[in-house]
């Protein structure tokens, strides 16, 4: 068990090392996700349900389980629930019928946030510019995962490919929580003193103790904790970051959308095989990879996180609108990469200013309402792109979005310092 204080930058290793497997495990499994739903005999319809079903969930629990965070401790959460995750994608492996995966893949929804975790942990240790670089480098542990995980999977046999993926995927979060059990500290209240905390999001030390807050020195009787905030009372409580929240859902939902339309693309028009998206998906990741950590460095370039998020959101406008008339192979690519430099410099972006705008009591809250804002696309995303699909309407659906998320760049751009988030 960790019991000794350990440095900012050992934990920080660690966690990236983590995030690495964490990555890896689900990479060898979410591709075959829908092939496996179909092979059960399971309708379009009923594969695309299925295959929402673990962002619905998601949209419920993300928010809980950042609450979670603050109250029992970001360690023991992620134990908890890497332990659980092991269980699941092992009873995944022996999934046999599409209500099996259904209900398998509304728990994998339910606590499926260890990213999150490892990203709290480590805002609770950084600080700046360090905290800026340890998101930039968690991200990119997404790009090299989902790059070597596909094709890994590609070279297993076909008759047992889930079963041995899926079985892969529990044994990495089992090690993931054997190694936060013995090497990862509990780090609530461990924020580097030195941080300006904004002052409608009070720390500990500024608060009274608990029982001057609640109890009625009338009666000396102590009344029941408040009821939980619903998530529309969360985004009022941190309504100064109603921007970056709204960032996310049009950066997120542009980026789910053209991810589900890509694969179609390819074998429809440039008559792409199952292997030659394998190798079109590890693209996407070795360009993730590269983004994130340049990412990290052209946030300490561009300190002004409204230009750096005007120039990125203009970026990602070009690129989700390009990728609908790349007619050639090459032109695809260049538009895949745009869209991994402008959707890494947002995420950094966001991360960032989310981790370092509330105190340490709320981080995993705030950060549980933007993960939920995410799930809402992970919803709606692929049914919305299914449905528009088949009327033909993908190509204004992408193009509306990638608008919005430019629209509200210029907005952010042009909006009052005085009246917003600091930023530098």
């Amino acid at each position: 068990m960790a019991s000794v204080k350990a440095s900012a930058s050992g934990i920080t290793a660690r966690l990236t090392i983590l995030s690495f497997v964490d990555y890896l495990g689900v990479s060898l499994v979410a591709p075959q996700i829908g092939m496996r739903i179909r092979e059960t005999g399971a309708s379009h319809t009923v594969t695309g349900l299925i295959s929402s079903s673990y962002g619905a969930i998601q949209l419920l629990s993300s928010t809980p389980h950042g609450l979670c965070c603050d109250k029992f401790g970001r360690r023991n959460t992620m134990i908890i629930s890497s332990f659980i995750l092991t269980v699941l994608y092992l009873a995944l492996a022996r999934a046999r019928s599409f209500i099996f995966l259904l209900a398998i893949r509304s728990l994998l929804g339910m606590f499926k946030h260890t990213q999150s975790n490892m990203k709290i942990i480590g805002g609770d240790v950084c600080k700046g510019v360090d905290r800026t670089q340890f998101i930039s480098t968690i991200n990119s542990m997404s790009g090299f995962a989902f790059m070597i995980g596909p094709l890994l999977t590609a070279e297993l046999p076909k008759q047992s490919c889930f079963y041995i993926s899926s079985t892969l995927c529990g044994l990495c979060f089992l090690a993931i929580s054997n190694v936060t059990f013995w090497y990862i500290p509990e780090t609530l209240n461990q924020t580097p003193k030195e941080e300006n905390v904004a002052p409608d999001h009070p720390t500990e030390d500024t608060v009274a103790p608990l029982d001057q807050q609640t109890t009625d020195t009338a009666t000396g009787v102590t009344p029941p904790p408040p009821p939980p905030a619903t998530f529309l009372e969360q985004l009022s409580k941190y309504k100064k970051l109603r921007v970056v929240f709204l960032f996310r859902f049009f950066a997120a939902l542009s980026v789910v959308i053209i991810r589900y339309f890509i694969p179609l693309y390819t074998m429809h028009y440039l008559g792409f095989n199952i292997r030659n998206n394998s190798h079109m998906t590890s693209f996407v990741g070795f360009t993730g990879v590269c983004c994130a950590n340049a990412a990290g460095h052209i946030s300490q370039w561009v300190p002004d996180k409204r230009k750096l998020t005007l120039y990125s959101s203009v970026l990602l406008c070009c690129a989700v609108s390009s990728s609908l008339f790349a007619t050639r192979i090459e032109l695809l690519m260049l538009t895949q990469f745009a869209l991994s430099l402008a959707t890494q410099n947002l995420r950094v972006v966001i991360d960032s200013i989310i981790l370092s705008s509330v105190g340490d009591k709320d981080r995993g809250e705030v950060f549980g309402v933007g993960a939920t804002v995410v799930s809402m696309c992970r919803v709606g995303g692929p049914i919305l792109a299914g449905v528009l699909g088949d009327f033909h309407m993908m190509a204004p659906l992408v193009c509306s979005l990638g608008f919005a998320v430019a629209a509200t760049g210029v907005w952010w751009f042009g909006a009052d310092p005085d009246k917003d988030i600091k930023t530098e």
